[in-house]
């Protein structure tokens, strides 16, 4: 009979025991499930216990598997939210960028039309004072002394061909054009002699010709059998043997083989007849 009791009694403590154990792990596991009772006023068996335990378990693993899951996809989520703020921002400064440039354009776009509408102004223009001009240094280089004649004559027709070029644009005219005066302004500064044949009084004679600039011309014959002046007022060459060994100082003195010194020749008056004709 004692035994019995003993028996009994140490049932009801284990049962006891268990019945606070899964009571502690409910309420450490977050209280999810309740304990079934066993009947009015009987403590909860121990398979009751295990029963609530476990379930208080799945769904703590349940939850935690959700929570996981969530924090993958926030995090997910997370990264794509902010690739899109990049390719949002790089859209903007797309727009921006696009936005200046168009207005860069725009603008360059007015200035090339303003200048290209000022380029055909000044073609229109230039054009007739081009061929004026060219017509105005043929005349002159008619009336001027015949420094070089040969290649001035081919200069203005290289000129007038030109004008007249329709494939050939203005700037290469107007180079031309500038360039052949340069070379008629320096006929008026440079002492220079060269070779030549002289047409006088129909007898063509080898020479020696000496340009003072255009301040006079003079020819000293082959072996100094004759000297000459341009005369500008009758276009012809003159004879001035008087002053034929002055000239081939002269002479000799352009051509580096003298040393310098002054020399009197027989320029005559000062003309301005090739002003007249320039203007």
């Amino acid at each position: 009979m004692k035994r019995t009791r003993k028996r009994d009694t140490g049932r009801i403590r284990a049962e006891r025991c268990c019945a606070i154990l899964a009571a502690c792990t409910v309420v450490l596991l977050g209280g999810a499930a309740r304990i079934p009772a066993a009947g009015p006023g009987a403590p909860p068996s121990a398979g009751a216990v295990l029963e609530t335990a476990e379930s208080a378990v799945d769904i703590r693993r349940a939850a935690q598997q959700l929570r996981d899951r969530w924090a993958a996809e926030a995090e997910k989520l997370t990264a794509e939210a902010d690739a899109l703020e990049r390719e949002l921002a790089r859209v903007r400064w797309r727009r921006n960028k696009t936005a200046a440039f168009t207005a860069d354009l725009e603008q360059k776009t007015g200035d090339l039309a303003a200048a290209e509408k000022a380029a055909l102004t000044l073609r229109d223009d230039l054009g007739p004072f081009l061929d004026e001009g060219i017509q105005r240094l043929k005349t002159f280089v008619d009336r001027d002394m015949p420094l070089h004649p040969e290649a001035r004559d081919a200069r203005i027709r290289h000129l007038s061909q030109l004008a007249d070029d329709a494939d050939a644009d203005l700037p290469a005219k107007v180079s031309a054009f500038l360039e052949a005066l340069s070379v008629e302004i320096e006929y008026g500064y440079l002492t220079e002699a060269d070779a030549a044949e002289l047409e006088v009084d129909g007898r063509v004679i080898p020479v020696r010709r000496l340009s003072v600039g255009r301040l006079g011309l003079f020819a000293l014959a082959e072996g100094g059998r004759g000297a000459f002046r341009w005369n500008p007022g009758s276009k012809r060459w003159e004879p001035v043997d008087d002053h034929a060994a002055r000239i081939r100082q002269a002479i000799e003195m352009a051509d580096r083989s003298r040393l310098a010194a002054l020399v009197a020749l027989p320029i005559g008056r000062p003309t301005d007849a090739a002003e007249d004709a320039v203007k």
